[in-house]
């Protein structure tokens, strides 16, 4: 549905604006006069699907996940827990996660995510730390991944196998066909 003369449709998306510069959102984010709702406007997104390859420029890892502005942190630590860690996919879009986005100069992270001497120093820095929540609201990116594993003899059949990854905080599933 679209609003004749207003450039839009109708959506559930409208959050992704700024109703007014300064005043947070449901995620905590305070936008700038920029994203205010106009006609013929994009508002700024945090959707980020991501395709990783691997060095040899074959399919490596796809991963994506709703959840506002807590998308882009989420992607990226599935993505180094896969990478940088040695997690399987499952175990990477599982593992606790933390946030940040600059401002405010706050830190949200899940329950035994962090070490207790690492909070407490970020506090004694100026930090506000939150446990378990992001501005109040317990919501965190819910990943959906699909990681590709090839043989190491490139005759060897089957030629690649898909491992699926579904955040358990969430209502998804990996299945195969």
């Amino acid at each position: 549905v679209v609003i004749d003369g207003a450039g839009f449709f109708m959506n559930n998306e409208m959050n992704d604006f700024v109703l007014k510069p300064g005043v947070p959102n449901l995620y905590g984010l305070s936008g700038t006069k920029q994203n205010l709702v106009a006609p013929d406007r994009r508002m700024v997104s945090s959707m980020s699907p991501t395709v990783v390859e691997d060095p040899e420029g074959r399919l490596f890892m796809v991963i994506g996940a709703p959840g506002g502005s807590t998308i882009i942190t989420t992607t990226f630590q599935v993505i180094m827990n896969v990478i940088d860690h040695g997690m399987d996919i499952e175990r990477a879009v599982a593992a606790g996660r933390i946030h940040h986005q600059w401002k405010p100069r706050m830190m949200s992270y899940e329950r035994n995510t962090l070490p207790h001497d690492v909070v407490w120093n970020l506090r004694a820095r100026g930090w506000t730390m939150s446990e378990g929540v992001f501005g109040g609201i317990p919501r965190w990116g819910r990943a959906q991944g699909l990681r590709v594993k090839y043989p190491d003899d490139r005759r060897a059949q089957p030629s690649r196998v898909f491992y699926g990854g579904s955040d358990p905080r969430g209502t998804g599933a990996a299945v195969g066909f």
